[in-house]
């Protein structure tokens, strides 16, 4: 199902990425989970983010899924604290008219295609997940300081 492979480019695209960004201050480990979506079972990989050296886990990111209303794809964060979702969100996504009768985006600061962290989808505002963000959202969920 082309979903299906979009969404999981999606994901191993990201998570090469966070392995690049992290390859010289954290251990990254890759597993990987089944997932089963409307009918269709597929395998999914799944990141786990260790300081170096210990065994204490800061954030494990595991897919969700593909087909969600308002989105293109959900990662699940977690540490010990908390966790949180990551939303692929597309500039032309899903829009909607106001009663003003402007058209705009379901969240603000979209500002173009990629992995948003929206704060449990409780406020409009999305935050595209660079580096930096991802530390904080680290932070969110495990308490730790970096």
């Amino acid at each position: 199902m082309q979903t299906l492979q979009i969404f999981l480019e999606r994901v191993n695209l990201f998570f090469r990425q966070i392995q690049d960004w992290f390859a010289a201050e954290f251990d990254v480990m890759t597993s990987s989970i089944s997932l089963r979506e409307r009918g269709h079972s597929y395998e999914a990989p799944v990141l786990t983010i260790r300081e170096r050296g210990q065994e204490e886990v800061l954030a494990t990111l595991k897919p969700m899924g593909a087909f969600l209303i308002a989105t293109e794809g959900i990662i699940d964060i977690r540490g010990w604290v908390d966790n949180q979702h990551l939303h692929y969100l597309t500039q032309h996504g899903f829009q909607f008219t106001d009663a003003t009768g402007v058209k705009r985006h379901r969240f603000q600061g979209v500002t173009q295609d990629g992995w948003y962290w929206t704060k449990r989808f409780a406020t409009d505002q999305a935050i595209l997940i660079d580096k930096t963000e991802l530390l904080n959202l680290i932070t969110w969920v495990s308490d730790h300081e970096f």
